[in-house]
C-alpha cells in the first residue's frame, strides 16, 4: 500500500465524510479521471450482483435532504442506456457509532415518500467499530442491505478493474484500500495488542497503535467475546452504546411486571464487568415497593454462582431507570478472550435460569410486559 501518510487515517478514519465524500467522487460521471469501467463494476457491487445495463450518467447526492431533521448520507442516481431505467442507491454510513434501525427505517420511509421512480436499493455502509453493533437481521427486514467494512474491503481487493489512469487517483484509491485494511487488521490483533498493554484502559498505548478509545476498543473485543462465547453457549449477545459506556447484552431479556410495573432483568457486559441488572421499561422512574427485596434474592442466588470466581453484590443505588443487581469483575489485559468467556459461561450456565426462577417465583411478580 501507500507508503506517504494516508489521509483518511489523518483526518480520522472514524469521519465518515471523508469515506462517503470519497465514494461520491469515485462513482460520478462528472470524475472523469475514473475509468468508466471501474465504475460500472462499483455501481453493480452496491446493487448486489445484479446485471447493470450500460451506465449514461450517475449523479452523487450527498447529504440528501429533507428538511432539517433528516438527512441521509448518500443517495446515488443511476441512469442508463435505456431512458425507461433508473437506479437508486441510499447509503447510510456508519463508522463508530452504532447501527441505528430507527434511523434506517425514517430514512428508507422519507426517500420512498418522495416516489421519484425507478428501483431503489438501501445500503447500511458501516466501516468502523459500528459494524459490530446492533441487529443486522433487523435492518435487513426493513429492507436494508448491510455491508460492513471486510465485505466492502475483499470485493475492491479483488477486483480486477483498473480505477484511473491518473496515479493521483491511483494512490487515494490505495490509500483507501490501506485504511479499510488496517481497520480490518487492527480489529484481529486486539486482544494480542490489550494484553501487550496490560490493560485496556491503556488509552495512551492503544492510541499510539492507530486504535480509537474508548468505545471502538469495547466494540472491538467484546465482538472478539461474542465470537467466542457463540462456541460454547446458545445465547445472543447485542453490542450497543450504553449510557457511559460500551455494553453487550445477552438476548432475549427476562420481562415481567413487579407490583404492576413492567421492567425487565437481563445480563450484560459493561466495561470488563459481567453484570446481571433491572430496567424500568414503564417510563415511571419509581421502583415496585417490593424490588427491594426481589433484588435482594437475586444477589443471594448469585452469591451461589461458580467456584473460583467471585463476584460482587451491587450497593442499594438506583438509578432513574437502571439498577445493577450483581457483578463479575474481568481482566481484559490480564486474561485471554478464551478465558473470559469460558468463566463467564460458567455463571451464565448455572445462574440465569435460576435467576429467572427467583424472580418468577415471586408472589407481585407477573411474567410478560
Amino acid at each position: 500500500m501507500a507508503t506517504t501518510p494516508n489521509p483518511f487515517e489523518i483526518f480520522g478514519f472514524q469521519e465518515e465524510k471523508a469515506h462517503v465524500g470519497f465514494l461520491a467522487w469515485l462513482v460520478d460521471t462528472d470524475n472523469e479521471a475514473v475509468s468508466s469501467e471501474a465504475r460500472q463494476s462499483l455501481i453493480g457491487f452496491f446493487l448486489d450482483g445484479d446485471s447493470v445495463s450500460p451506465i449514461t450518467k450517475v449523479v452523487s447526492h450527498r447529504e440528501y435532504s429533507f428538511g432539517r431533521r433528516l438527512r441521509i448520507d448518500l443517495v446515488i442516481e443511476v441512469r442508463h442506456s435505456d431512458p425507461s431505467e433508473l437506479s437508486w442507491i441510499v447509503i447510510e454510513a456508519k463508522t463508530d457509532s452504532d447501527m441505528g434501525i430507527n434511523q434506517l427505517e425514517k430514512s428508507r420511509e422519507a426517500f420512498e415518500s418522495q416516489d421519484l421512480g425507478g428501483s431503489a436499493t438501501y445500503i447500511a455502509l458501516l466501516l468502523g467499530a459500528g459494524r459490530f453493533t446492533g441487529n443486522p437481521s433487523e435492518a435487513t427486514e426493513l429492507g436494508w442491505r448491510v455491508i460492513r467494512c471486510d465485505e466492502l474491503f475483499s470485493y475492491l481487493n479483488a477486483s480486477d478493474q483498473t480505477i484511473s489512469k491518473s496515479p493521483k487517483v491511483i494512490g487515494l484509491w490505495e490509500d483507501w484500500l490501506g485504511a479499510l485494511k488496517n481497520e480490518l487488521d487492527n480489529h484481529a490483533r486486539l486482544p494480542e495488542v490489550i494484553a501487550s498493554a496490560g490493560s485496556i484502559w491503556n488509552q495512551e498505548y492503544l492510541r499510539a497503535l492507530g486504535y480509537r478509545t474508548p468505545f471502538p476498543v469495547f466494540y472491538s473485543y467484546y465482538e472478539h467475546l461474542r465470537q467466542e462465547l457463540a462456541s460454547v453457549h446458545p445465547g445472543r449477545w447485542e453490542i450497543y452504546s450504553g449510557s457511559h459506556n460500551a455494553v453487550m447484552t445477552l438476548i432475549p431479556w427476562l420481562d415481567c411486571s413487579v407490583d404492576g410495573k413492567p421492567m425487565s432483568v437481563f445480563w450484560e457486559f459493561n466495561d470488563e464487568r459481567l453484570k446481571v441488572k433491572a430496567l424500568l421499561t414503564g417510563g415511571s422512574g419509581e421502583w415496585p415497593d417490593s424490588w427491594d427485596d426481589l433484588r435482594d434474592r437475586i444477589a443471594d442466588t448469585c452469591l451461589c454462582g461458580p467456584q473460583g470466581l467471585e463476584g460482587k453484590r451491587a450497593a442499594r443505588r438506583k438509578a432513574k431507570e437502571s439498577a445493577s443487581i450483581f457483578s463479575w469483575q474481568f481482566d481484559f489485559g490480564g486474561q485471554s478472550v478464551g478465558e473470559i468467556a469460558q468463566a463467564a459461561v460458567g455463571v451464565l450456565k448455572d445462574l440465569v435460569p435460576e435467576v429467572e426462577k427467583v424472580v418468577l417465583a415471586d408472589p407481585n411478580v407477573t411474567p410478560g410486559l
